[in-house]
């Protein structure tokens, strides 16, 4: 039986590009604020600390474990956020970091119009837009 080399199954044949997918121009825009979007939620973190800290209403060892866990908290964040960064998943790592309100609409729209597409249609995937209640079907009432 002949043996495959699996690294190079595809080799001759290039994976589709995506119309949507990030362009270099994306990736570099992307790279270039990534250290500015860190430090906005590292600030956020010391802002927490900080607010915990102040409670006067808690002793210092519950203050110690309120910290304690806040930083295992945002640690896990830090992680999902910006760790493996990479441009096969960015439009997956930008609606992260713009649900956690960190990649604003100023800085999505320095992307590529594709790209922003490409965002339009994850965060609709993923974050759909709420139902309004006023346009529910009711029990017994025919439908328009």
């Amino acid at each position: 039986m002949p043996t495959t080399d699996i690294k190079n199954v595809n080799a001759s044949r290039p994976l589709e590009k995506h119309p949507n997918a990030p362009t270099e121009a994306d990736w570099k825009y992307f790279s270039s604020i990534r250290e500015a979007l860190l430090e906005k939620f590292s600030r956020r973190h010391c802002d927490r600390l900080r607010q915990i800290l102040a409670q006067t209403d808690l002793s210092e060892d519950d203050k110690r474990h309120a910290i304690y866990k806040a930083v295992l908290e945002d640690d896990k964040d830090v992680a999902r956020l910006f760790n493996g960064s990479r441009r096969s998943i960015l439009d997956l790592q930008c609606m992260s970091l713009t649900a956690y309100g960190l990649l604003t609409p100023e800085h999505i729209a320095r992307f590529s119009p594709g790209f922003q597409a490409c965002l339009n249609e994850v965060r609709l995937i993923h974050f759909p837009p709420p139902v309004d209640p006023n346009l529910a079907f009711q029990k017994g009432q025919p439908h328009a």
